[in-house]
Order: structure tokens, then C-alpha cells, then sequence
């Protein structure tokens, strides 16, 4: 139940059961706690999340707030009051339309009254009376048709017997009821007694049965209170029907059949009648009392109903007519229902929010989680359905326990939402209502739950006759619900792996798109920056790569330096491929000034003091025979010997080096020296050895330690003689000091440069080179000053290169000889493709961009998810029949008098059925109840869980108010922008609200263009469709007219009446298995087709299958209005407006120029799965922008611009290009010759990257191609982006291919290739269509006496069909099926002849068997003969070229048409 102004504070299912509650807590009292305990690995539906708290509010109304309660209440009931219409139960002059069976023919009503379908024209046989009868059926069925689809339902009765007596008005009588919302609660038993009536008048005239016909009996108040009113004493007439019988129509166009339902009510007019004047006789047993086993016989029944009327009421008279009649407008239950149920609504918070109490208002406004625009993980996902994740919120917030506005833009599927709505409440173990906005409404939830294979959850009521018995069967069947089997093991399996596909084709596209530090770019950018660059506009190639652990160093800055020091070393030669030679080459030179010093070295080297040195050398080996010194180290060590022999011959005499001076220098030497080194000598060896050594001594010299002076001439003399192999005496050159200065100069120079020349490659360093390599490299370097100086700049260069790790790169670039302003390029895709690599080799969800494997991930995806969706619904079947059969095991009395109950035919009315047996709502959890029924269904003192009311077709708030107060929560669905008034409109701003998604609608790319720039923006979503063949089509009619009396504009004119008859008749003959539907702009223009139709129906019998109502989607004509709950094949759209005789067009358009017109035209947009056929009398130049100021009026000029090829723009962008990775992919393609469109699309939609076709068909496109780019990547829904959207797009005509990156980046061609072969796949398959012929192979010619069993079942039923009798002659000059196949048929016969052979086409055959090209073919053959004809002529010819003896105004629309195509 609705929140009542006590319980603001609790949360809503935490709340007890309310005092009455018979519905809410069926699950409670059949099953202990009501949730049915978790089954180990058993898949079950998710619990409902706890519901958010709703703010605390005032706990009692004041005074004011409960005057504004009642005045609201009191106001809704006057509203309800005018929707109740007219009753006509006790005045059958006030029925509007009637069929008069008072004379029907016997046999005819025979067969009625034994309970079988009886056509009409059984019924009544006099061709003049059955054209009058049958006319009176489409106006009754035309009448119930709209109530129905207003109401939910319309009852139509068979009258038998009018009663007429006289009564005098007496005061309490002529209350009308207005004040029943003060005191209506004694009328919640909905007992006959009037809201006016006295409390003895009710007592009085209480009935002594009970009325089982609730809608009879809901009647019987606005019977009462439509009398005429009088002065008290007036005395009025009554004309009553007698006895009622519910009767089924069910056909209207061509001969309709009707059939009685097995019940019988006598009129409660006459039964409160009787009461009032005393009667206590039981009629309504009398009037049973003709309804036996044996048949139907209701005169005798009539005649004791009539014995016992005489004796009370003034003035009785019976007379004996049938007649067939909407006796009762279906709105005349919802007054006593609303008075039934007006204490509950006092007390509701919807209620008191609606009449504007702020306190109510406020505990409405609760605030929902936030929506999450992601996935649901598989296990947590709830409802049924392949829902995404928008429908996914609608369902959660749902199951939070908040009253909710869901608002449904254009283009939202409502009923697939609704259907995972109700199936998530039932699952756990929430009763249901929904509360269609119409029948058709209705059923398409129904249809979407059957679809979802839960229809055994619901019972559809709208729009069904006989709802009472079909409602009882459905219970009973509910009742022995069996848990169906599921495979959890696979469930489970496909829930596992989508999660881990989900996972890893996530991870893949983070990665591919994460941008990275330091550079802040991603492997995205990578891939569109290097397919930019390896275009044919960039001669990028390099395959070198930045050295690993170097890159983080070229972040923006770093580039920019990488790029001058490329430009400089360019500049430098570094980059020639061929360097010039150099002694410099090599040398680590970084100081300039260091290089000036150098050179100024490297010149006295070269220029005085190598030259001087290699003389010196020469000149001492020749002196003294020393070995020539080789190199400046040992021309160095030589002078360091002939230096000490030098001051060795200071001390000693030259004789001292004339032997060796071991011996001296042991005898010299200390004891201590000798033991150390294991020496003996004696002592006078030593002193004799002593004597020599002083003997050696210069005179005069004195030696303070000749030991050591010995040692120095012991090492002197074994140098000199390494250096003289000879092992001459040594002596000493001249000039030893010079030589001594000249080489110090030398090896101080050297050591100086060594630093500098050292290449550190093992060479010798400089003072061990040979002198005349060093003087040869010597005079080389000082010999190349530029050089030099240049060194320090290029090795720094070096060095930065290195730094950077550009060392492969420069490499690179100088073995390509890569020219200074490509260099730029090759360093950007250097770098790109460093950044690839590195992401390559550091992130494993990179995948290595293997394409193959990622694809194969998508197909899993989509795969795995559509299992998913498909799994949800067998979960909830299984817990709802558990629930089921755990609730009767656990009572299994009540299930037993359940069945029993609704088996009798006792008068009971289901509603007390219900309320006493509440494992009926167990059995089916979900009623799809109209307005009209709900208080059949439910009892005033009934509550269920939740209420969906459906305020789409501005649902009056007085007709919701009863089905809303019944509910604990409710949902309202609507479009708060389509209207100013009704339920959406006035209760939806005071609900948290939920707005349905739009991506899956089925609207024209310019429409919902249209749409986002007129109110919808950013909610209505623009889906591009391919051009070519549009699904919307003109028919341009110049019709004209005159407005009908007191309209301004002319809303219907004949000759666009007689062409939507034709294009219908066509239809009915070339596609009969496609369901059709007409949506006329206005009321009065879909009456008049209705009518026209149902005309042209009649004539011809054999379409009475087509035409049939008993058919899943039957034709049906309906106005703007309807449009929303409609859905068929092909539609065709009629506009009806045209303009005045003189050519001016009125711009006034009824309910499109109203507020909501623009979306009622949109869902009449909507309707068609297929193609929608516009036919008008008006075209978009037709209408002046300036004059039209509605949206609805707006679109119309669009919508007939885009049937006839125009209106808004659906295409590429302007200079459109797609993103630089496509570009290589699109200029693959245009090598193959294939047609390329970039960002194809319309304005405030997305658009497709690629667009292919081929130039063979130049005005269209086949292949969309999609790639993983950013906006793929801003969707976070891989259910969205991967599936849906490509679902989408191959809805509206597209053949779908998904290039990611990484594909198109690797190998481009494959990608082209694989797209190519789609394109080739789909033209093979067009001309192995155009090929093939549209109907079967027929043969040439059918003989008569074969053509019975040759011809088609269609044939054959319309032969059947036909009698032989009323088998029209052929006209004068026309062949029948006989004469145009016999031979000598003269004239014919030689026209024949002079026109050729004959197409081989078969004669006989119904028209619908023919194609366009053969009957293009028939006409061109007639033509070939050279004789001129008129069109009339032309038609009779080919009636004749096929043997045709059926006509009609459509086989005239279909031959007419065949014959103007050729002129």
C-alpha cells in the first residue's frame, strides 16, 4: 500500500502487515517467512537491497492538509464520474449502435446458442438486412475497439428480452452520488445499494444473489445515477434488457462471427426494481435456469421472469428482441471502485502529495544510489532479459522498495524494462500489478515476459472478454507449477568465463589506452601516431629503438633537445654515411682550449723536437754503438744510463766497467747484506776484492759508501749492455745535457697529449709509439687544425646521444643517409614506437596487440554475454515455482478450495476469491489488470507489493488512485515532457525519478536527430542507418478538401481514404504473412479509413484470414493516440491533413500541434519492424517553417521530407576524416576500389568510422567499421560497446566489422581483406537474390479440371469461400479461366499471335502469386502487338493475360499499378 501519513518514517518492507492485508502477505502466511532458503549451487535471483529510508515527516495531517485531501478526492470523483460515459442498462435507447437479431433465421440461432461461433450471415440471411447488420457491427466494434483500448476492456452483451415499466422519481433517487467521497465507506462491499441511497432503501433493495458479472454490477450505480432528472413524483419509463449474455465479435471487417459465453445475468436494473417494490422472487435463478446441459432455451424463462414482474411493477411489459450492444461503458466501475477505497487514499502519502501537502511531498523525494553505467557482475546481475545497464538501474532502484518515476523518452523499451521489473518482484517473492496505459500496452509486457519464457508468472487481462474465466485457469495452472530444469553447472561455466573475457578485454583496453609516465601518452596514441607517420605522407621507417632504461629521459623537453642534437650532429657530417679520415676521429676532445694547447704541442713535436730527438738518437748509437732508440721512452731511458755512467765515472776509473763488479760489490757489502742473500765469501777474497774496488777510485775521490757507489756501477753496466748487444766499454757522447733538455721537452709533451690522443684501444701510449710512427701521427694531427677544433662539439654530441640512447637511431640514420628534414620524423617514430615497446614488453595486458586473439575475445564476449541474458530468466522461473509448491505442501486445504473456487460458477466474484485465497498470488505473481478490472481483481481492503501504473497515454490521476492506494510501492511510467496533466505529469516531479535508456530505438537517424534538438537532447539516442533503401517511403495523394463542421482544418479527404485502402489490399494480397497496421493523424481520418477498409474487406472473402482479429497481430486502424502500444510488420502512416480546394494549406494539426504531439509521432514512427509507408495529401514544401510553431507540427514537415529522400542531413562531417590509425586502414580499402566514408552519421548522435561500399551501388553503403578508439573506450559497459552496439547497427541494415588497433597497426591489408570479403559475400548474396524468383516455380498453364488441386492453399481456401452460386460471370469481352486456355479463342487468339510468345506464366493462380516483374512482363507482351489502348483497356488485357475472375479494389490497385509502371 501506498505510504500512509502514520509509517513516513519506516522503511517500506520492514513495515508489519497492515490490518486487512490479504495480498501482501500471501507469501508470508504460505511460506513462514515468505523467502524461500538458499539452495547450496543453486543459481537463484538476488535479494532486494535494503531500501533507502525516507525522511521523517509529520505524523498526522493538520486541519488544512486534510481539507486539501478532500478536495483533491473530491475532485478526482467528479473527473471519474464524466469518464463513466452513458449507461444504457435501463434505457436501451440511449445504446449507442446496435445489432437487431430479433429476426435472425433459426438455424443460425442454433448454432449461437449452442456456444459455436456463428457468422453473421447465418444469422440474418436477407441481403439488405445483413448489409445494415453488418454495418451495425463495425460501429459496435469500432465503439468497443476504442473503450477497450482506453479501459482495458470493453464487454459486449447479447439483450434477450426488453422490459419496460414506469417509476416514480422520489427524492433520495435522484442523488447522483457526487457526495459519496465524504461518506463512501459503507460502500466498500460494493453492494448494489447507491452512495445517494438511505440506509433502508439499501437494506430494501439488496438483491437476493449476488451479481456475477462484475462489470454488470460496477454498471449499476451509473444507471441509476444517469437517470433523467425530475421533480419528485415525475414518473419515467424504463427500457431495460432482460437477460445479458457476454458475446464475443470476432471478426469486423468481412463477415464477422459472434459467440455467447456460457454465463447469463439478468439485468440488476430490473432486479434492484423488483426489490424496491417488494419482490423477493430469486429471477436471477429463473434466468439460469435456461442455461442447461442441454442448451440454451431463455423463453421460457422470459415468460415466468415476466409473470413475476407484472405483479410489482407499474405498467410491465415484455417484449421479444435480441439485440447486440456495449450496454456498459467500462469507465462506470471505477466511481464505486474510488468510493470503495476513499479511506485508503486518505491516508496515503502519494495521495496527500498529489493534493499538494508538502510533509507527503517531501517523504516521496528519497534519494537513489547513484547509476552505475557499468556492468553488473554476472552473478549479481537481477531481473530477465537482455537488459542493459540504464534498464539495469531502472530495476534495482525498483527493488529498493521507493515509489519511482520511470521516464520513458521516445524510442525506450518500456516493455522489456517492465518485463525484468516484474520478473525481479517475483523472484523475490513480490506481488505485482500492472496497470497498462492500453491494451496493447499490456500485452507487449506480456509478450515480453512469454518471450522470456515467464509467462506461466502472469495473467494479461487486458482486452479479453472473457477475463474471468481465462484469469481462474491461469491460477489453476499456476497452482501445479513444476520447478523448470536448468543447468546450473553451465550457468555457472558461462557466468565464470564471461567474467574472465569481461576481465581481460577490459584490461586490454585500459592498457592500450592508460597514459604512461613520464610521457603522459598511451599505446593508443602510439599506434595512431605511427600509422600516421608510416603513411604515405611520412617516410618514417627507422627500426631502431631508444635504449631500454633511457627513454623516461625523453619526456617533452628531452624530445625537443633529441631534436637539436640530431639537427647539429646532421650539421656536423656525424650522420654521413661515409666519414672523411682523420687522425682526430675517435679522440674523447670536449675542451676547445685543450685542443688549441694541443695543437700548439703537437707543432713543436712535429716541427723541432721529434726531428731533434730521432737526430740525438742516431748520433749516440753511432757513438757509443748503443741500439738506436726506437721510441721516445727508451731514447729517454738511454739518456737516464748514459747520465748515471756519467756520474759513476766522477767516482770510478773507466776501468771499473771493464769487468763485472759483482764481486766488488760482496766483498763491499755489509755481513748483514750477505746473510740475507745466502752469500759467502772469505774474508781475504773480501779484503782482496776491497783493495781492487778502492784501487777503481778516482784520486783523490772520496766515497762515503763504496758498497753503493758498486751497485750503481753493477746496474750501469748491465743496462748498457742491454742497450749495446755488443758489450762494448761504455762511453759518453757529446752534448749529453742538450740531449737530456731536448728529450724532457719531448716526454712532457707527450704525457700532456696522452690524455687527449688516447683512443683506448690497447695502442701504446704516446712516448712508447716508435718515433717514427709518433712523428708520422704527430705531423698528421698538428696538420689538421679544423678537424681538431671541430672534435669537442661532435664527441659532446656523441655523448648526448648516448645519454639519450639514441646510439641505434643515429646509427640508423647514417646508414640510411637520412636527409636533416625527414630527421624530425624518423626521431618522432622512433620514440612512438620506443613507448610502443617498452608498454609491449613492461604490460602483459597489452596482449603483444595480437588481433587475431582479440577479436576472437570479442566473439566470445558477445557470445558469452548473450547467454548471460538468456540465463536470468530460468533462475526466476525456478525460485517463483518453488515458492509455488512449498506454499501448497505447506496448506494443502487452501490450494484445494482455491481450485475448487475458481472452478464453480456460482456468481462469486474473483476479487473475494482472491482475497480469501492468497496462494493464488503465489501461483501468479504478476496481473496485467486495465483500470476497469482492478477492482474485480483486487478487494478495497487489498494490498500488493507493487503498482506499476503506466501514465505514458496520459492516465487520468482519478483512474490510477484506486490501483495506486492498493500498493506499498508504486512505479509510474511516463514522459513528463508530453504533457501538462495526467499521472506522469502531476505525480512524476514528486518522485525520484529513473530514465530509461534510448540506444536500442528503433527511430530514423534524422527523426531522432530531430527529436535531441527539440527537448531531447543528450537522452534520445541518434543511431545511423546506411543510405539506400530508407525504411520510410511517401505516397503523395492530391487530395483536397473542406473542414469538417466546427474544425479548422481539413482532417480527412477520400481519395488519400481510397489510397490507404489500396496500398492496404496490396498488402493483404502481396504480403500476407507480414502483420499491418494503419496509424491515421487524427480521429476522424482513422475512422473513415476503418470504415473504407472494413467496406473493401467485405467484398472480397478471400482475405478474411488477413483481416482476421484471432490472429497474433492483427490489422488494426488506430489514431495518433494509440500509436505508443502498437507494433506490426509495416505501418503505414496517413497523414489525413490536405488542403482546401483552392490549394491552401491550413496549418492547424490537431493533437500534433498540442503539447506531447511530437513524441505521439514519433512512437507512431516506432511502430513498424520494418518499413512505414507515409500516404498524404500534403507535402514538406507544403508547409511554411515560419507558420509552424509546435514540435509535433515541426516534425511532421520533416517526416514527410524524409519519406520523400530529404530532411535532415545523414552523413559524413564536413572535411571529415577518421583518426590517423583509419587513415591507413581507409586508403587500403581505396586501393581495393571500395567506397570510403569517414564519421558517418547525423548531427548529436555518434558516428561511424568507417563507412564501405562499392561503386557498383553508389548510393549506398554496406559495412560499418568500428575500432576500439576513445569513444569505445568512454563507455563503460562492454555489454553496451561490444554487443549492443553492434546488434544496433546490423538492425538498422549494417553488416558490422570490428578493427581494433592493433590489427589495423600490424598488418592493415588483412583488415582490408577481411572487409573486402564481406562487401563480396553481400553482393553474391543480392544477386543470387535478384536470380532467384520471388514466388514459387509455377507451371506454364494449370488445365480446369486440374486447377483445383494445383492452385495454392490460398486459392483453394478462397474458392471454398466462394460459393458457386455467387461466382460472378465474366464482364462482356473478358476471358474467364476456361475460354482465355482453350484454342480458337478468335480475337484474342490473334492478337496473341501478332504480339510473340507468350511469357511462361501461369493463368489461374490468385494474384497474390504473382510478382511485380511478371506482371511487368505480362503488360510489356500486350504492348508488343503495336495497338494502341487506354489504361482501362490495358487492364482488362492482362485481367484476361492472367485469367482472373476475383475483382476488387485491391486486385484493381495491384493490376492499375502493373500497368502505370510501364507508361
Amino acid at each position: 500500500m501506498a505510504p500512509s501519513l502514520f509509517s513516513f518514517g519506516r522503511a517500506r518492507h520492514s513495515a508489519g502487515p497492515a490490518a486487512g492485508d490479504r495480498v501482501g502477505t500471501a507469501e508470508g502466511r504460505a511460506n513462514g517467512n515468505g523467502r524461500e532458503p538458499r539452495v547450496p549451487g543453486a543459481i537463484s535471483p538476488q535479494p532486494a537491497p535494503t531500501a533507502p529510508e525516507a525522511p521523517a515527516s509529520p505524523t498526522d495531517l493538520d486541519d488544512a492538509s486534510r481539507a486539501r485531501v478532500d478536495a483533491a478526492l473530491a475532485g478526482w470523483r467528479e473527473e471519474l464520474v464524466g469518464l463513466g460515459g452513458v449507461a444504457s442498462l435501463d434505457d436501451v435507447s440511449l445504446l449507442d449502435g446496435a445489432v437487431d437479431l430479433t429476426t435472425a433465421h433459426p438455424s443460425g440461432l442454433a448454432q449461437l446458442y449452442a456456444g459455436r461461433p456463428t457468422p453473421l450471415s447465418s444469422l440474418i440471411r436477407e441481403p439488405t438486412a445483413l448489409a445494415a447488420a453488418r454495418k451495425s457491427v463495425r460501429k459496435v466494434a469500432g465503439r468497443t475497439d476504442i473503450l477497450a483500448r482506453q479501459f482495458g476492456v470493453a464487454p459486449v452483451y447479447l439483450a434477450i428480452g426488453i422490459a419496460t415499466w414506469t417509476e416514480t422519481i422520489r427524492e433520495d433517487s435522484r442523488r447522483t452520488g457526487a457526495a459519496a467521497a465524504g461518506s463512501a465507506g459503507g460502500a466498500q462491499s460494493g453492494g448494489p445499494g447507491g452512495p445517494g441511497d438511505s440506509d433502508a432503501d439499501r437494506e430494501a433493495e439488496a438483491p437476493g444473489h449476488e451479481i456475477s458479472d462484475p462489470v454488470l454490477a460496477s454498471a449499476l450505480e451509473s444507471a441509476l445515477s444517469s437517470r433523467p432528472a425530475g421533480p419528485p413524483g415525475t414518473v419515467r419509463t424504463v427500457n431495460a434488457p432482460v437477460l445479458m449474455r457476454p458475446v464475443r465479435l470476432a471478426s469486423a471487417s468481412a463477415d464477422a462471427t459472434i459467440a455467447v459465453d456460457p454465463s447469463i445475468e439478468v439485468n440488476p436494473v430490473l432486479t434492484r426494481a423488483l426489490r424496491r417494490y417488494g419482490s423477493t422472487a430469486d429471477i436471477q435463478a429463473l434466468a439460469r435456469a435456461a442455461l442447461t446441459a442441454e442448451g440454451f432455451t431463455p423463453r421460457a424463462a422470459l415468460t415466468r421472469i415476466a409473470a413475476a414482474c407484472r405483479d410489482y411493477l407499474p405498467g410491465f411489459e415484455l417484449r421479444e428482441r435480441l439485440v447486440v450492444g456495449a450496454f456498459v461503458h467500462p469507465g462506470q466501475a471505477l466511481v464505486e471502485d474510488f468510493d470503495a477505497v476513499v479511506d485508503r487514499a486518505r491516508l496515503s502519502a502519494i495521495v496527500a502529495a498529489l493534493a499538494g501537502v508538502e510533509p507527503a511531498q517531501r517523504a516521496l523525494a528519497v534519494d537513489l544510489p547513484a547509476l552505475r553505467r557499468e556492468d553488473r557482475a554476472p552473478d549479481a546481475e537481477r531481473g530477465a532479459g537482455d537488459l542493459d545497464p540504464g534498464q539495469l538501474d531502472v530495476v534495482e532502484s525498483v527493488s529498493l522498495g521507493a515509489s519511482l518515476l520511470l521516464d520513458a523518452p521516445p524510442g525506450s523499451d518500456v516493455a522489456a524494462t517492465l518485463a525484468a521489473v516484474l520478473a525481479d518482484a517475483a523472484a523475490t517473492g513480490r506481488t505485482a500489478i500492472h496497470i497498462p496505459a492500453t491494451s496493447g500496452d499490456g500485452h507487449a509486457v506480456a509478450q515480453a515476459l512469454e518471450d522470456l519464457g515467464l509467462g506461466d508468472l502472469v495473467v494479461d487481462l487486458t482486452e479479453d472478454a472473457s477475463w474471468r474465466r481465462h484469469a481462474a485457469e491461469a491460477v489453476q495452472s499456476g497452482l501445479g507449477s513444476q520447478p523448470p530444469q536448468i543447468d546450473v553447472p553451465e550457468i555457472l561455466r558461462v557466468r565464470q568465463r564471461l567474467t574472465a573475457v569481461r576481465k581481460r578485454l577490459s584490461r586490454y583496453v585500459t592498457a592500450l589506452h592508460t597514459r604512461r609516465a613520464p610521457w603522459n601518452v598511451s599505446a593508443y596514441e602510439a599506434l595512431q601516431t605511427l600509422a600516421e607517420l608510416t603513411s604515405s605522407r611520412s617516410k618514417a621507417r627507422t627500426t631502431a629503438r631508444i635504449v631500454p632504461g633511457r627513454l623516461e629521459r625523453l619526456d617533452d623537453a628531452g624530445r625537443e633537445r633529441a631534436s637539436r642534437i640530431l639537427h647539429r650532429a646532421h650539421s656536423l657530417g656525424m650522420l654521413d654515411p661515409v666519414q672523411a679520415p682523420s687522425p682526430w676521429s675517435g679522440l674523447a676532445l670536449t675542451d676547445l682550449d685543450e685542443v688549441t694547447d694541443a695543437l700548439g704541442r703537437l707543432g713543436r713535436l712535429a716541427d723541432d723536437i721529434l726531428p731533434a730527438i730521432e737526430t740525438h738518437s742516431r748520433e749516440v748509437s753511432s757513438y757509443t754503438g748503443l741500439r738506436r732508440a726506437t721510441t721516445p721512452a727508451m731514447w729517454s731511458e738511454q739518456l737516464d744510463m748514459l747520465d748515471g755512467v756519467r756520474d759513476s765515472l766522477d767516482v770510478f776509473l773507466p776501468e771499473v766497467f771493464e769487468r763485472s763488479a759483482a764481486d766488488l760489490v760482496i766483498a763491499t757489502a755489509t755481513k748483514r747484506w750477505r746473510e740475507e742473500r745466502s752469500i759467502v765469501m772469505s774474508g781475504s777474497a773480501r779484503r782482496r776484492f776491497t783493495r781492487q774496488a778502492k784501487d777503481l777510485v778516482r784520486p783523490g775521490r772520496v766515497v762515503e759508501d763504496l758498497h753503493a757507489e758498486l751497485v750503481k756501477v753493477q746496474r750501469r753496466r748491465e743496462e748498457w749492455r742491454h742497450h749495446d748487444p755488443d758489450g762494448g766499454w761504455p762511453t759518453l757522447p757529446q752534448g749529453l745535457d742538450e740531449m737530456r733538455r731536448t728529450c724532457e721537452r719531448a716526454m712532457n709533451a707527450l704525457t700532456e697529449l696522452q690524455s687527449l690522443l688516447d683512443r683506448h684501444d690497447g695502442s701504446p701510449a704516446l712516448v712508447d709509439t716508435p718515433l717514427a710512427e709518433l712523428t708520422t701521427r704527430v705531423r698528421a694531427l698538428a696538420d689538421d687544425p679544423e678537424t681538431a677544433q671541430a672534435q669537442p662539439e661532435r664527441n659532446q654530441t656523441t655523448i648526448a646521444i648516448d645519454e639519450l640512447g639514441m646510439g641505434p637511431l643515429v646509427a640508423d640514420l647514417r646508414a640510411r643517409q637520412v636527409p636533416d628534414d625527414e630527421l624530425d620524423d624518423e626521431l618522432t617514430y622512433c620514440w612512438w614506437s620506443s613507448v610502443l615497446a617498452q608498454a609491449l614488453r613492461e604490460d602483459p595486458d597489452m596482449g603483444g596487440l595480437d588481433a587475431k586473439a582479440l577479436n576472437e575475445l570479442s566473439e566470445s564476449l558477445r557470445r558469452l554475454d548473450a547467454a548471460q541474458s538468456a540465463s536470468l530468466s530460468g533462475p526466476v522461473a525456478q525460485a517463483c515455482a518453488r515458492r509455488v509448491r512449498t506454499a501448497v505442501e505447506a496448506d494443502k486445504q487452501q490450494a484445494r478450495s482455491l481450485y475448487i473456487a475458481l472452478s464453480k460458477d456460482n456468481g462469486v466474484p474473483l476479487r473475494d476469491i482472491l482475497d480469501a485465497h492468497p496462494v493464488a498470488w503465489l501461483a501468479r505473481p504478476v496481473w496485467i489488470v486495465p483500470p476497469t478490472l482492478v477492482p474485480q481483481v483486487l478487494a478495497p481492503s487489498a494490498v500488493v507489493d507493487l503498482a506499476i501504473l503506466d501514465a505514458s497515454a496520459s492516465m487520468p490521476v482519478a483512474q490510477a488512485l484506486p490501483a495506486l492506494v492498493r500498493a506499498e510501492q508504486v512505479l509510474v511510467i511516463g514522459d513528463p515532457r508530453r504533457a501538462e496533466k495526467g499521472l506522469a505529469a502531476e505525480l512524476g516531479p514528486l518522485l525520484p525519478s529513473v530514465t530509461l535508456p534510448t540506444g536500442r530505438n528503433q527511430l530514423d537517424a534524422g527523426i531522432a536527430s530531430f527529436l535531441a534538438s527539440n527537448g531531447y537532447e543528450g537522452i534520445v539516442e541518434v543511431i545511423p542507418g546506411p543510405p539506400g533503401e530508407s525504411t520510410l517511403s511517401l505516397i503523395r495523394v492530391d487530395g483536397r478538401g473542406m473542414p469538417a463542421p466546427g474544425k479548422s482544418a481539413v482532417e480527412t479527404v477520400p481519395d488519400e481514404v481510397d489510397q490507404v485502402v489500396d496500398v492496404v489490399i496490396e498488402h493483404a494480397l502481396t504480403r500476407p504473412d507480414e502483420s499491418l497496421g494503419v496509424i491515421a493523424l487524427n480521429t476522424r481520418h482513422a475512422d473513415e479509413i476503418r470504415r473504407a477498409v472494413a467496406v473493401a474487406a467485405a467484398e472480397s472473402p478471400a482475405l478474411d484470414d488477413f483481416f482476421s482479429v484471432g490472429v497474433k497481430e492483427p490489422f488494426t486502424v488506430i489514431d495518433l493516440r494509440e500509436a505508443r502500444s502498437l507494433r506490426r510488420d509495416r505501418v503505414i502512416l496517413s497523414v489525413g491533413f490536405a488542403k482546401t480546394p483552392h490549394g491552401r494549406t491550413i496549418h492547424a494539426f490537431g493533437e500534433l500541434g498540442e503539447q506531447g504531439g511530437m513524441v505521439a509521432l514519433v512512437e507512431a514512427l516506432c511502430a513498424s519492424r520494418g518499413a512505414t509507408t507515409v500516404i498524404s495529401s500534403i507535402g514538406a514544401e507544403d508547409l511554411d517553417p515560419d507558420r509552424l510553431r509546435a514540435p509535433g507540427a515541426k516534425l511532421l514537415r520533416e517526416v514527410l521530407a524524409r519519406a520523400a529522400g530529404g530532411g535532415t542531413p545523414v552523413g559524413p562531417t564536413e572535411n571529415a576524416e577518421p583518426d590517423r590509425l583509419l587513415v591507413d586502414l581507409a586508403w587500403h580499402l581505396w586501393r581495393k576500389g571500395l567506397v570510403v566514408v569517414p564519421q558517418w552519421g547525423a548531427d548529436g548522435g555518434p558516428r561511424i568510422p568507417l563507412a564501405i561500399g562499392h561503386p557498383d551501388y553508389p548510393e549506398e553503403l554496406f559495412v560499418a567499421v568500428l575500432t576500439d578508439d576513445d569513444d569505445y573506450v568512454a563507455e563503460p559497459s562492454l555489454r553496451r560497446r561490444d554487443r549492443h552496439w553492434v546488434e544496433r547497427l546490423e538492425h538498422r541494415g549494417w553488416r558490422v566489422h570490428r578493427s581494433f588497433s592493433a590489427g589495423v597497426f600490424v598488418d592493415p591489408e588483412a583488415e582490408a581483406r577481411a572487409i573486402e570479403i564481406m562487401i563480396d559475400e553481400l553482393l553474391d548474396e543480392r544477386s543470387a537474390a535478384q536470380a532467384r524468383p520471388e514466388g514459387p516455380e509455377l507451371p506454364e498453364r494449370i488445365d480446369d479440371a486440374a486447377g483445383e488441386g494445383a492452385s495454392s492453399p490460398g486459392a483453394a481456401g478462397a474458392r471454398e469461400a466462394e460459393p458457386a452460386g455467387d461466382r460472378p460471370a465474366p464482364a462482356p469481352g473478358e476471358a474467364s479461366p476456361a475460354s482465355a486456355t482453350a484454342p480458337g479463342a478468335s480475337a484474342g487468339a490473334a492478337r496473341a499471335d501478332a504480339r510473340g510468345a507468350r511469357p511462361p506464366i501461369a493463368q489461374g493462380l490468385p494474384l497474390q502469386a504473382y510478382s511485380d516483374d511478371e506482371l511487368d512482363d505480362l503488360v510489356a507482351w500486350i504492348r508488343s502487338d503495336g495497338m494502341a489502348r487506354s489504361e482501362e483497356e490495358e487492364l482488362a488485357e492482362l485481367r484476361a493475360a492472367l485469367a482472373l475472375t476475383r475483382r476488387g479494389t485491391g486486385v484493381d490497385a495491384v493490376l492499375g499499378n502493373a500497368v502505370r509502371r510501364g507508361r
